[in-house]
This record gives C-alpha cells, structure tokens and sequence, in this order.
C-alpha cells in the first residue's frame, strides 16, 4: 500500500511539472510572437511599409485639408533615410490649383517631390484644374467666381488665361461626343426604317450620312435664306418714311 501510494504521488508530480512546463512554454512562446510583431511594426515603421486599410481609396478622389493637419500628420512619420521623426512638407510652385509639394528632412536633408494633382491624358493640363473648370461651368459660374472661391479658402487660383484654355479644351470634347452621340442615334434610326420599309427597292433615306456633306448642304441653305432675309431688310428700310 505504500508503495502505490509513493508511487501515485509520484506521478502526481510528474503530471504537474508537464503542466507547469507547458504553461511556461505557451508564455515563452506568445512573447515571442509579441516580440516579433513588436519588431515587424517598428521596421514597418522605419521602412515607411504602408499599412494596409480596409477603406478602399480611389485615384480619382480629391479632398481639402488643411495645412496645420497635414503638418500634423507629417510630423508622425519617419524619414526613410536617417528615421528621425523631423520632417516638413512645402508647397514650390502653383500651376492654378495643381502644386508642386515637397518633404523634406530637416535632420538629413532628403527630399522628395510630387504634384498635388495627375495630368489629364494625352495633355499637359492638370486633372484638379480641368475639374475646377467643368464644375464652375456647370453651374453657371465663370472665373470671378473661382477667384472668389479660391480668396475664401486661401488656394491659389489659375489665371484667366488658363481658365480660357481649359473651357476651350472642355468645348471640344463636348463637341466630339455630342456628334458620336449623333452618329449613333443616326444610325440606329436607319436600321429601324430598313427594317419597316414598305418600298420593294428598299429604298431608304440615309440620314447616317457623313457629316462633312451635310453640314455643306446645311451651310449652303443658311446662306440662301440669310441672303433672301437680308434683301428683305433692305427694301423693308427702303419702305420707311
């Protein structure tokens, strides 16, 4: 009977120090991984890795700050170079409501540099000033008020000039697809009397004509009627007293 019972008391024991040792185990291990994570965050940091955010940001998306948050927010991060936390943004140049920003280390020196705004394709002009452009003209609004605007938020604004060019530009583009759109209204209307015609030569007006040679018939009836509407004038004037 003593015997089981040493032995017993011995395996008790033994049962207890597996626990103990798998419980320190577990401990040495989750500090490891706190100690690991801790490591991957400050190189995170240090590398200047980006974070990955579940909010999904879009290339075209624009939104104002103000120059005190974003100094704020600069002020958190660490240059790529020395990782000193002593960094600075500046804006260079204006290009109407495009800037030219820079951030630089005040410790090392090392800058970097980068336009507040893309480009449209195929042109030099800046996106953020084509939009200024085409949402002060929508609503009725020309350059006065996009100074008046930039004055209340203390922006740069693009010149008259500029401003000029841009709404030119806008102007083409509403052309071009206005007469695409035309074009394939013109030609969806054809292809529904092709269809109905009653005619057994199917014979069938085309009014997907090409453009060119109807504006010319266009432009030759105008000057008719404008001739006849101003000899009318004329001997309407010669009529009075």
């Amino acid at each position: 009977m003593g015997r089981k019972r040493k032995s017993t008391a011995k395996k008790g024991e033994e049962m207890r120090a597996k626990r103990q040792a798998a419980v320190v185990s577990s401990a040495v291990v989750q500090q490891e991984d706190s100690a690991e994570k801790s490591l991957n965050r400050i190189t995170e940091l240090n590398t200047h890795v980006p974070i990955s955010s579940t909010v999904p940001i879009s290339s075209n998306e624009y939104v104002l700050m103000s120059m005190n948050s974003l100094q704020t927010l600069i002020q958190q991060c660490k240059c790529s170079i020395c990782c000193d936390s002593n960094l600075t943004v500046k804006f260079e140049k204006s290009f109407g409501f495009a800037q030219v920003v820079t951030l630089r280390c005040l410790s090392c020196d090392f800058f970097t540099t980068v336009n507040s705004s893309g480009k449209v394709q195929t042109e030099k002009s800046f996106d953020i000033n084509r939009r200024i452009v085409t949402a002060f003209t929508e609503i009725g609004k020309g350059h006065a008020s996009t100074e008046t605007f930039s004055t209340i938020l203390n922006l740069p604004c693009m010149d008259q000039k500029t401003f000029t060019r841009h709404l030119h530009a806008l102007e083409v583009a509403t052309r071009q697809s206005s007469n695409l759109q035309l074009e394939e209204v013109r030609k969806k209307v054809y292809e529904e009397h092709r269809l109905k015609c009653t005619d057994k030569n199917k014979n069938v007006f085309d009014i997907a004509e090409p453009v060119n040679k109807r504006n010319s018939f266009y432009l030759t009836e105008l000057n008719r009627s404008g001739r006849h509407w101003g000899e009318n004038c004329l001997s309407l004037q010669k009529s009075i007293p």
